[in-house]
């Protein structure tokens, strides 16, 4: 789709069409967009993302979801101002294109993987469902055998939900509001974040854990009881957790 003619001018215009359809998007990200889709090259896409960053017209932002590049005020008003110059085909093109990839774009920025190798030829895996500015679940795992992160991000895309509704429902059976506050087993912690959240910690080993979660939860009632259905869900939960991530 990408015609030698194209003007700088209109290579910056087509950079900011595809932020407003986008919305806020890491530079990965925005890279396959434009390079799979066959809109811009690498190299022109590059050239053109700085100029657009040192004239104030796109910015990236730092947050809990990672950094993202998104349209500044004055990248929005260039776009009103001069979206005549960008051809009505590859307007339509970026806008049927973007409907595709932002749910999936969204889906990765909220369900992050990571894996990172260790010495003793293990693997740690970290993972991540985020919401807002908020970790609902936040996990590593070491496992012996290996995955590539490519892998491992479309697992996690695929199974999050899952995991995650097998954690509160396994941690959660049985919960009354207005129960007795059960004391905490020694592999769990917990800790007060801000007014409403607490953020509780726990562990499947105090010597050698190879199973971490960190959970975001609205009261310190429903977390301690979290807790104490700990020790005898986590080695289920363990095995559940592994058979959705295909492990």
């Amino acid at each position: 789709m990408e015609r030698k003619t194209v003007s700088q001018g209109e290579q910056k215009l087509l950079i900011l069409l595809a932020l407003q359809q986008l919305g806020g998007v890491t530079q990965l990200q925005l890279l396959r967009f434009m390079v799979e889709e066959d809109f811009m090259n690498y190299f022109v896409l590059q050239l053109n993302l700085c100029e657009l960053e040192e004239m104030g017209q796109v910015c990236m932002t730092h947050q809990l979801l990672g950094s993202l590049y998104e349209l500044t005020e004055q990248g929005r008003y260039m776009l009103d101002n001069f979206d005549t110059r960008v051809p009505a085909s590859r307007r339509e093109a970026i806008e049927a294109a973007a409907r595709g990839w932002k749910p999936r774009f969204r889906a990765e920025q909220q369900n992050q993987a990571d894996a990172f190798p260790m010495k003793d030829d293990r693997q740690c895996l970290r993972l991540r469902m985020l919401e807002g500015d908020s970790a609902l679940l936040d996990m590593s795992l070491t496992v012996t055998k290996h995955i590539t992160e490519g892998q491992l991000r479309e697992r996690w895309r695929e199974a999050a939900q899952q995991v995650y509704s097998a954690v509160t429902q396994a941690l959660g059976a049985d919960y009354a509001a207005g129960e007795r506050l059960p004391r905490l087993p020694a592999t769990a912690m917990l800790q007060q974040i801000g007014e409403a959240d607490w953020m509780l910690s726990l562990t499947d080993s105090l010597d050698s854990p190879t199973m971490n979660l960190m959970l975001s939860l609205p009261n310190e009632q429903l977390a301690r009881h979290y807790a104490a259905r700990w020790p005898q869900s986590r080695r289920p939960l363990s095995a559940q957790i592994m058979n959705a991530l295909q492990l």
